[in-house]
């Protein structure tokens, strides 16, 4: 058995060490970009020695190598990975596709660096977008999976730890921040009346950090700075860089709960919230300070149904169950369109959820609709759902189209003490939110 196993050990590393060679950048590191050169030999390698193993081996529309080892059972257990290496995180375009969750549009969307689209590389890679619907696979008669990966950190390897199995597989949000200053010279600008755009991020990080490193199991990332006009002896006019931040608990995420716990404890000077929150804020106490009103954002409310909920027409959400979240100005929504539509809002039973549990509850049935934020509500319809209405759009079938349901108004507001204390930079801090934002 201890042979064997080595045998079987000595043949893994092989074929790592032949799939490393296939790299865009010989001797730094392994660059092998999805619909590539070095994808397409990658995936002739795989082929070859899933063949030589006695596998059935297909290609399908996404770009995806499938080996099949068939059995005397019909129920089937898939062991996968990825063959592509990619410089800023993978876009799992096979695992999505396996799902049947891609259109046409959202590979159009999907843009790199040099401006290359995930539809233009399929189609110089010999591929035909419009077919990658056929990669999706039937959700029934799969029995498991199982993923072999190497431990991406060092925990394991710190405890002499072998074999893990993993629990949880965290939500990651990423987000690109932009701050503008001014650009002055760095010998003659008086440092208490500089606007450093590096030094305001400097801020921004150290918030960042601090923020994590209270919450267990919790982790941030700044990986990605540019600052310009990026000159020794000139103060920074702006300054664009990344967040990458993730951790098992979505609501630490998502939940507008959180940030508005960090507004009343003074740990955000300025902030941008919705009227509903700014209300909910005062009412808490905290002194709101509203500088300048951005957008109507009725169309990011949204109401979701649940596949099998019943729910067509208005009328059938009489004596359903619908989850919502403590102060969403959605219910707003939700009331003005049973007045418009004749439903019984009282009818409707009410159900108080965590934003991060509304998916799980309506899949197992205990609600048959939701009332939250748009995210909510694209991963619920990513997941069959339908969306019923938002704040500024019906698609009821007896009243579809444009509705005026929810006035949904997000502002740039700020702690009422700091304002007062730092006029300047609250006139400078609304100054280039209108220019980054025209």
């Amino acid at each position: 058995m201890e042979k064997e196993l080595d045998f079987i050990a000595e043949r893994i590393e092989k074929y790592i060490e032949d799939t490393k060679k296939i790299t865009a950048t010989p001797g730094k590191g392994v660059t092998r970009l999805p619909f590539t050169l070095e994808s397409k030999r990658c995936v002739h390698y795989l082929e070859k020695q899933m063949s030589q193993m006695g596998l059935d081996v297909i290609e399908d529309a996404s770009g995806a190598v499938i080996g099949i080892l068939k059995g005397k059972s019909p129920e089937r257990i898939m062991i996968g990975s990825h063959y592509d290496s990619v410089e800023h995180g993978g876009g799992y375009l096979s695992s999505k596709a396996f799902l049947g969750k891609w259109t046409t549009n959202d590979l159009k969307d999907y843009v790199d660096k040099n401006g290359i689209s995930y539809y233009d590389a399929m189609i110089l890679y010999g591929y035909s977008p419009e077919h990658l619907i056929r990669a999706e696979r039937p959700r029934k008669g799969w029995k498991g999976y199982l993923e072999i990966h190497v431990e991406q950190g060092p925990i394991m390897e710190d405890q002499g730890t072998e074999i893990g199995i993993v629990e949880t597989i965290v939500a990651i949000e990423r987000y690109y921040i932009t701050i503008i200053g001014k650009a002055d010279h760095a010998g003659t600008q008086p440092m208490d009346t500089r606007s450093d755009a590096v030094m305001a991020a400097v801020d921004v990080i150290t918030k960042l950090r601090q923020y994590v490193m209270e919450h267990k199991g919790m982790v941030g990332t700044v990986g990605e700075i540019h600052v310009y006009p990026n000159q020794i002896n000139i103060v920074p006019e702006k300054i664009t860089f990344s967040i990458d931040v993730r951790s098992a608990d979505l609501q630490l995420l998502t939940d507008p709960s959180v940030s508005t716990t960090m507004i009343a404890s003074n740990e955000a000077q300025f902030y941008s919230v919705s009227n509903y929150q700014a209300i909910n804020l005062v009412d808490k106490g905290t002194d709101v300070c509203l500088l300048a009103p951005t957008v109507n954002a009725g169309n990011t409310q949204v109401v979701v149904a649940g596949a099998d909920s019943g729910i067509v027409n208005a009328k059938d959400m009489e004596g359903k169950r619908m989850g919502y979240t403590d102060g969403a100005g959605v219910i707003v929504a939700v009331q003005n369109m049973c007045d418009d539509l004749g439903v019984d809002f009282d009818s409707i039973e009410l159900v108080n959820l965590q934003a991060s549990d509304m998916l799980a509850s309506l899949e197992s049935g205990d609600i048959d609709c939701f009332a939250a934020w748009e995210p909510w509500g694209i991963r619920a319809e990513e997941a069959g759902a339908k969306v019923l209405f938002t704040g500024t759009q019906s698609y009821f079938p007896e009243n579809e189209g444009e509705v005026d349901y929810l006035d949904f108004m997000v502002a740039i507001n700020a702690n009422r003490e700091f304002v007062e204390e730092n006029p300047d930079t609250a006139e400078a801090y609304v100054r280039a939110i209108m220019k980054a934002t025209d």
